[in-house]
């Protein structure tokens, strides 16, 4: 029991108590980084990649995991300063110490060591199992954490040792400080004139010693570990004046706003600086100075405002959460290639009614019919039937899990099927990652139709839009889009913000080789005009009023205002989306480069910022997949219009649906939930996907029978062999992810599908 008792008063074991007794504020950052690296807190972003795998200049390697560390000993430097802060005057032997603030760190690691030896667990799980990397590849990761980890100590250890001074230092300092300057020179203090320093001394440090003495007072330390890691008596130090242990502590005061001035250069050079290839570095890098400035600001407020702090910061949250409302703070994203600088359009049902007229309806779909009938004419020489086979695509949500199965799937089919499935496909539509894949899938397939590219079945392609989407964006938000952004850049005649979702089209084009730079809806509408290509047509979800944003090349207000043979009588029947093309063609609609109809489709919370677009008052645009994640509600729209014409002209319509996740669940199970989820879980099932997949089924059944039994449905799903093996809806993939996606199409059922989809085509096996 006296061993036990002796160790509970040892300095590291006090310190981890008073943390969890006095700084809950503090702790709250470690909580959140284990939250993240052990993927419990947003696992499905794909947050803990940013740590375990970062990539510096679009590669992992020793220099990315350098800057890891480097970030990592930033913050444990902030962690022990801030805690140093608000708890030093606590333990006044510290002040005998030569180099107290260098004990206090090596006393006050065992949450630091806690969380290093979970993120190397972790990261050797995931470069091992998940990226498939080799034990002496994992050795020079962790080396090249411990060396930036050990470089910022270093760098932090030369600047103490240059500004702060121990006890001794203090008391010669008091005593033999030099008198003001005087006619015959200066002369030097005495000893006698201790008090009279003394005194000057409390009017800066004392009385606030004098604030914090009521609540909290000495502990009583047996045990400490010294600067040689040795196991030491901890002196007393009442026979020291106590305004000189409070000068002792006082210089460490300012370390704590030179780390918060350094945190705030740093971002704002990085902010700067965001194209510069060599200073993107690591997310996880700047999440780290992020993290370790707002842990300075709290204990900063902590030490001046005591009982104080939380009021205070709630306060100081609201001002700046009210300030931010006023346009001097505000800064919209834009869609790049349209025109901002004329006159808005008004956004309300009036113009909306008036814009969608029944007229430019039957223009639309006039045009979309003899977009059919030039599509029927190639149909039906590829397939050798005079009522040829249409097909209709959709590509569902669900980052970029979503969008390298999306690709993989119409690559893999095109592939089997002969090179069939694409010249067959009239319209492509769904959301967010699958929309993205299916894209530049679509893209590929024209490269190769204009010979540009031999084969666009390689397996390279997929790799290449495989490859990391989300550090670039998360750099971005860190860095720059949580403050204000400072650069603009020129697209054509427009000057736009930079921020995280230019990152995102920039990296898009990065990775692909630029495949889509400068490509606007302009390019692609004579292609889709003379059915070279499929009709795109994106969905968008309008933030104001839950309406959808169809962008197209083609007119297709008939989206919103069906011919219909009897109208219903009912003022309160609304329209539930708008023409892109039509609503904005004051605007250059036509200029919107495809890469921001992607992101508008793809915009999932926080993730990318909300697309701004120019109406008044302003309408946001978001995920497509908020309303209609296969994209189902477009294309049933679609048949049902022109139901008429596939009538008399085709022989059957293949519905196919190209899912990252399963479409239900076939044998729901109960388990007893904890209180919190009870709380949430009415909220979550409004955002299940499921209520749209029952919908969407019901239209369909209602559809079949309009279009006189023709439909047909295969399906094409994500669905690994182990469910713990499932790819996270992030815009990283491990390379075990990617593996698992790319083999998914080779399962069972979706090979079982695959044949289906040949004899419904007459394609011939193919031997390949």
């Amino acid at each position: 029991m006296k061993q036990l008792s002796t160790l509970y008063k040892t300095f590291p074991i006090q310190l981890l108590l008073l943390h969890f007794k006095k700084n809950k504020s503090l702790l709250i950052w470690w909580l959140l980084l284990l939250g993240i690296i052990t993927f419990a807190i947003a696992g499905g972003y794909g947050g803990g990649y940013l740590f375990l795998d970062p990539e510096y200049r679009e590669k992992v390697s020793f220099w990315s995991f350098f800057w890891v560390g480097l970030g990592f000993g930033f913050f444990f430097m902030a962690w022990n300063i801030a805690t140093y802060l608000t708890n030093a005057f606590r333990f006044p032997f510290l002040a005998t110490l030569n180099a107290p603030l260098y004990c206090f760190c090596i006393n006050n690691s065992l949450i630091p060591i806690l969380f290093l030896s979970t993120y190397f667990v972790a990261l050797v799980r995931l470069q091992y199992y998940f990226e498939w990397r080799n034990i002496t590849t994992i050795i020079t990761y962790i080396i090249g954490f411990a060396a930036g980890f050990a470089t910022l100590i270093a760098l932090t250890a030369i600047y103490f040792h240059f500004t702060n001074k121990d006890i001794a230092a203090i008391i010669a300092h008091i005593k033999y400080r030099p008198l003001p300057k005087t006619r015959i020179g200066r002369k030097k203090r005495q000893p006698s004139q201790l008090s009279q320093l003394e005194q000057r001394l409390e009017n800066t440090i004392v009385h606030r010693w004098e604030q914090i003495e009521h609540y909290a007072k000495a502990i009583n330390i047996s045990y400490y570990i010294n600067n040689q890691f040795q196991i030491k008596v901890a002196r007393p130090a009442e026979h020291y004046p106590e305004t000189v242990l409070q000068a002792v502590f006082r210089q460490h005061h300012i370390n704590a706003f030179v780390i918060q001035l350094i945190s705030l250069l740093a971002l704002l050079a990085l902010s700067l600086q965001i194209d510069n290839p060599y200073l993107q570095i690591p997310a996880a890098t700047s999440t780290f100075l992020v993290l370790s400035l707002a842990m300075t600001i709290v204990a900063a407020f902590s030490y001046w405002f005591t009982e104080w702090r939380t009021a205070v910061l709630v306060l100081m949250f609201l001002t700046v959460d009210y300030s931010t409302t006023y346009k001097w703070y505000q800064y919209d994203t834009p869609a790049y290639g349209i025109d901002y600088t004329t006159t808005p359009q008004p956004y309300n049902l009036t113009t909306i009614t008036r814009i969608h007229t029944a007229e430019q309806t039957q223009k639309d779909q006039q045009n979309t019919l003899e977009i059919l009938e030039k599509w029927k004419q190639k149909a039906k020489a590829q397939q050798h039937k005079q009522k040829p086979t249409m097909i209709l695509l959709h590509c569902s949500g669900g980052g970029h899990l979503a969008n390298r199965w999306a690709f993989l799937a119409i690559q893999q089919a095109d592939s089997a099927l002969n090179g069939q499935l694409m010249p067959a496909t009239v319209l492509i539509s769904g959301a967010s990652g699958g929309m993205i894949g299916a894209t530049y899938a679509r893209e590929y397939y024209y490269q190769q139709l204009t010979q540009k590219i031999p084969n666009w079945h390689n397996p390279h392609y997929a790799e290449q839009l495989s490859e990391d989407l989300f550090n670039p964006i998360a750099f971005t938000l860190v860095t720059n889009d949580i403050f204000y952004p400072l650069q603009y850049t020129t697209i054509g005649q427009h000057k736009y913000v930079k921020n995280r979702a230019m990152a995102f089209e920039n990296r898009l084009h990065q990775m692909t080789d630029s495949l889509l730079y400068n490509k606007t809806l302009a390019d692609y509408q004579p292609l889709e005009k003379n059915a070279i290509i499929p009709l795109l047509i994106f969905s968008p979800t309008i933030t104001n009023d839950n309406r959808r944003l169809y962008i197209s090349t083609q007119g297709v207000s008939y989206l919103i205002n069906p011919p219909q043979k009897y109208t219903l009588d009912n003022p309160y029947n609304e329209p539930d989306g708008i023409d892109f093309q039509l609503y904005f063609k004051d605007h250059t609609p036509d200029q919107l480069r495809i890469t921001s109809a992607i992101r508008m489709s793809a915009t999932y919370p926080f993730v990318l910022p909300a697309t701004v677009l120019p109406t008044e008052p302003k309408i946001q645009i978001m995920d497509a997949g908020f309303i209609d994640n296969f994209g189902f509600q477009t294309s049933e729209k679609f048949l049902s219009i022109f139901a008429d014409w596939i009538n008399k002209n085709i022989d059957q319509v293949i519905m196919i649906r190209i899912a990252g996740q399963e479409k239900v669940e076939q044998n729901p199970t109960y388990t007893p939930e904890s209180l919190t989820k009870q709380l949430i879980r009415p909220f979550t099932v409004f955002m299940s996907g499921n209520i749209q997949e029952y919908t969407a089924d019901r239209a369909l059944i209602n559809l079949n029978q309009l279009l006189q039994g023709k439909i047909k449905f295969i399906n094409f799903e994500y669905e690994p062999q182990k469910q713990a093996a499932r790819a996270s809806m992030s815009y990283h993939l491990t390379q075990r992810e990617k593996q698992e996606i790319a083999a998914t199409f080779h399962n069972k059922t979706n090979q079982q599908n695959l044949q289906k989809l040949k004899n419904l085509l007459n394609t011939p096996n193919n031997t390949k």
